[in-house]
C-alpha cells in the first residue's frame, strides 16, 4: 500500500488532499511521500496558515517491521501570536501540553524543537501492507484527529493570545 493509494480513496470520500513526494536531507536521501489532507471544523481565525494533516510513512522501519508500516498523521498548528509570546506564556503554554495530553486517548500534542509552533502528531501500524480495510482506519483517524485539534486549539489560542490563563482554563 502507498500513500498514493490513501489519497485515491480520499478523494473519492471527497477530502481535500495533494500529494507531494518530498526528499529527507538526513545522512541517507530517501524519497519520502507525502499526503496533505485538509482538516474540517478548525477555527482558522487563530492560525498564519491554515493546518492540514501531513500523513507519510516513517521511513527506515522496513527492516525492523517486516511486514507492517508505521504511518505518521503530522498537524502543525501556526497559531497568530506564537512567535511572540513572553517566557511565563511559555511556560504555560508546555503545562497545558501536559494537561491536555494526560486527557487524550491516542496522538499527542507537542512544540516543534525551536518552539516556533504547535502541533499534533499521531501514529499507527498498518499491519499488512496489502490490506484495503486499513482505508476505514485512516478515515476514523482523520476524524479522531479533527476532534481532538476541535477540542482543544481555543484552549491554546487563549493562553497563547493572553485571553485566558494557565489557571483559569484548568480550574473550570
Amino acid at each position: 500500500m502507498e500513500i498514493i493509494d490513501f489519497q485515491k480513496y480520499l478523494e473519492k470520500l471527497n477530502y481535500s488532499c495533494h500529494f507531494k513526494p518530498q526528499l529527507n536531507n538526513g545522512k541517507n536521501d530517501f524519497k519520502i511521500d507525502v499526503l496533505s489532507i485538509g482538516l474540517d471544523q478548525l477555527l482558522l481565525d487563530q492560525y498564519d496558515s491554515d493546518p492540514f494533516i501531513e500523513l507519510c510513512f516513517v521511513p527506515g522501519m522496513e527492516e525492523k517491521l517486516k511486514k507492517t508500516q508505521l504511518l505518521q498523521y503530522f498537524v502543525g498548528l501556526p497559531f497568530k501570536g506564537f512567535s511572540m509570546i513572553t517566557e511565563a506564556i511559555m511556560h504555560d503554554i508546555k503545562d497545558l501540553l501536559l494537561h491536555v495530553n494526560f486527557t487524550l486517548h491516542s496522538g499527542h500534542f507537542g512544540m516543534n524543537l525551536d518552539g516556533n509552533y504547535l502541533y499534533y502528531k499521531h501514529s499507527e501500524i498498518i499491519e499488512d501492507k496489502n490490506d484495503k480495510s486499513e482505508f476505514n482506519s485512516l478515515v476514523d483517524t482523520i476524524e479522531l484527529i479533527n476532534f481532538n485539534i476541535y477540542t482543544f486549539e481555543q484552549a491554546f489560542y487563549e493562553v497563547i493570545s493572553e485571553q485566558k490563563t494557565l489557571k483559569e482554563l484548568i480550574d473550570v
